[in-house]
């Protein structure tokens, strides 16, 4: 906690200190149930003229007691506070971004449409009109382009995160609290505000706010949904047809991607939409309808007309992405535990079983992409020489990690013997046989995808396209757990050629960047190394963990999902290796190569010891950090 002279007006008006972390809210607020945007807002001092004057006699007289060297990086820094409050200021009456340099905007508006493929709705001829438009307006016009100021200043915030130390401008939780102050959730909907709300969405999802990020894409799809039964198409230029359709289309994939606690039913289905399926990008700039547009509501299925080449690709990312979400919700949603699921019409070899109708509509998705589409075929620095590193990462990602989590699905949380690739050895257990080398394929392509997604993720950092958005960075945190298994347990993954130890330490540098940017990461930088010190027990003295199964690491099976740490004191015991051995004897509680991860260790268990839940407690995917959990009755699955 922080105690500082920036505080809110409900503190000063009770005369109390502002106890906060920067942002909104405070702990009065915070106790007070403020917590509705513009309830609490934080702000400096102000001082009146007596004050002020009084305070610049005070420098004045100090004045000649300072070196000139000093005085002079004083002075610097005090303009430089200045220049912050000016623009600080300014933001109470819309004229913020007035006070950025126009380059800055744009950068601002490029770097967003390059680096969140999943929400490719800027249109950006569109903005550099109105940017330029904004920067020599009368006042009438600035009032009208007000909405528009919005969307861009939220933005900006998203960059100023992606940023951090690179910037004057205020810090992206100041400059988002005053966008809150002005949007207008009740009034007529409009395309811009649902723009904004989707922006907003993603920011707090990367902050690790995920119910707010949920209930913000909520306010964005109901918003949209509005605007498709007050403004029906017929009326729309081509111009505003192709923005609408992809910010309907952002909202698709938004709904399959921000969830609070397990997945919800999606507000969004693709039949149900009466809108064509997104153009290629090159109609998309000119602001031209596709020449046969094929609607998504037309009664065929998903997979169904897809275009699988560059061009095309965010058509491409959304059937995607659909296909994702059902991935995930089968897979939280119990999984192999689910009733039935053990019966012999369930196995997943089974052509008819949940697990193989997914598996096959994703190799159908990816059997329908061009071969320059597919990773490691088409490499990234080909696409990075085109400036398409990023929309082609993404379409990777979501084909491995898919495929990551189903396969992993069957394959033991940790293995019981060092023969060969296995199947469940915790109840439910299959009841029939799989065919021969069914659990050697599905370990090769779990530890296979999770390298891939390592591979993709560092060779985008090298190509000066790295990936920071809160999809990619869950997908190196999914492949860095993976790999840490793979290291571990050699047998598991016979036919690997992949140098393991210097890929988890890759794994790892890029989660620790990752989670400077975004605090959603920090729940899986701390899972990430207790995996670590897990498996390095387990790999060390794997009969000690003999009698121990899935249930006893339920806690680290769900971040292992998410990344959110809960309290299981028995459960930190086991990880650590205080466990008693079949003979009586206790583990040592580190190995001689786990001496550096001490720090780590002590860190985590004081963070443990601020928490108090149930290890079988509702988790929330997406890191929720700090918001209140929705409980429910049926342990969610993982790996087993």
């Amino acid at each position: 906690m922080v105690r500082t002279t920036i505080a809110c007006a409900p503190c000063r008006k009770s005369k109390i200190k502002c106890i906060h972390e920067g942002s909104p809210p405070c702990q009065y607020c915070l106790k007070k149930g403020r917590l509705q945007p513009g309830q609490c807002v934080l702000s400096g001092p102000t001082l009146s003229p007596s004050r002020q004057k009084s305070s610049s006699q005070r420098k004045r007289k100090s004045a000649p007691l300072v070196p000139t060297s000093i005085n002079t990086l004083s002075q610097s820094s005090q303009d430089t506070t200045l220049q912050h409050e000016t623009v600080w200021r300014s933001f109470d009456s819309l004229e913020f971004l007035f006070n950025i340099d126009r380059a800055d905007i744009l950068e601002a508006c490029t770097k967003f449409n390059q680096k969140f493929p999943e929400l490719r709705f800027l249109h950006l001829p569109t903005i550099l009109n109105a940017v330029r438009g904004l920067k020599g307006a009368g006042d009438a016009s600035r009032e009208s382009s007000s909405k528009l100021q919005l969307l861009l200043t939220a933005i900006v915030a998203v960059h100023v995160s992606m940023t951090k130390g690179k910037s004057t401008l205020p810090t992206a939780d100041q400059i988002v609290s005053k966008v809150w102050l002005h949007v207008a959730l009740l009034e007529p909907p409009d395309l811009v505000v649902v723009q904004t709300l989707l922006v907003l969405s993603m920011f707090e999802w990367g902050k690790g706010n995920g119910h707010k990020a949920w209930m913000i894409s909520g306010m964005a799809i109901r918003m949209m949904q509005s605007l498709l039964v007050a403004d029906p198409s017929a009326s729309q230029s081509p111009a505003e047809l192709q923005s609408s359709n992809r910010t309907l289309w952002s909202c698709f994939i938004i709904d399959r991607l921000v969830f609070s606690g397990r997945p919800q039913p999606v507000t969004l289905s693709y039949h149900s939409l009466h809108t064509f399926w997104p153009s290629s990008d090159e109609d998309f700039v000119f602001s031209q309808l596709p020449c046969e547009p094929v609607l998504a509501d037309s009664g065929q299925g998903l997979l169904e007309n897809m275009r699988g080449n560059m061009a095309y690709y965010y058509n491409t990312l959304v059937r995607g992405f659909d296909i994702w979400s059902r991935i995930l919700r089968f897979i939280v949603s119990g999984g192999r535990r689910l009733p039935g699921m053990h019966l012999p019409a369930n196995h997943p070899w089974i052509s008819t079983s949940p697990w193989k109708l997914l598996y096959d509509e994703l190799q159908t998705w990816r059997e329908r992409q061009e071969k320059r589409m597919l990773y490691p075929e088409a490499s990234i620095e080909s696409h990075a020489a085109l400036g398409q590193a990023e929309p082609f990462a993404y379409l990777n990602l979501i084909y491995y990690t898919s495929l990551l989590f189903l396969n992993r699905e069957y394959i033991p949380f940790l293995p019981k013997s060092r023969s060969e690739p296995s199947g469940p050895i915790d109840p439910p257990l299959l009841s029939v046989d799989p065919p021969v080398k069914w659990w050697h394929d599905r370990a090769e392509e779990l530890f296979t995808s999770a390298i891939r997604i390592s591979l993709i993720m560092s060779e985008l950092d090298d190509a000066d396209a790295p990936l920071c958005a809160p999809f990619p960075g869950f997908c190196l945190f999914s492949a860095a757990t993976t790999n840490l298994y793979s290291l571990a347990f050699p047998w598991m993954h016979p036919n690997r050629n992949q140098n393991m130890a210097e890929l988890v330490e890759t794994d790892f540098g890029l989660l620790d960047k990752f989670r400077k940017i975004w605090h959603i990461g920090e729940g899986w930088w701390l899972t990430v190394q207790q995996c670590k010190r897990l498996y390095d027990h387990a790999r060390t003295n794997l009969n000690g963990f003999d009698q121990r199964t899935r249930a006893d690491f339920s806690t680290l099976e769900s971040a292992i999902h998410d990344g959110q740490r809960r309290d299981s004191r028995h459960e930190e015991r086991l990880v650590q290796g205080e466990i008693l051995m079949p003979d009586g004897q206790q583990m040592p509680s580190h190995t001689s190569n786990e001496q550096g991860w001490a720090g780590q260790d002590a860190m985590m268990s004081d963070i443990l010891l601020h928490n108090n839940w149930d290890g079988n407690q509702l988790w929330p995917l997406w890191g929720q950090q700090h918001d209140d959990f929705f409980a429910f009755e049926e342990f969610p699955a993982g790996i087993s």
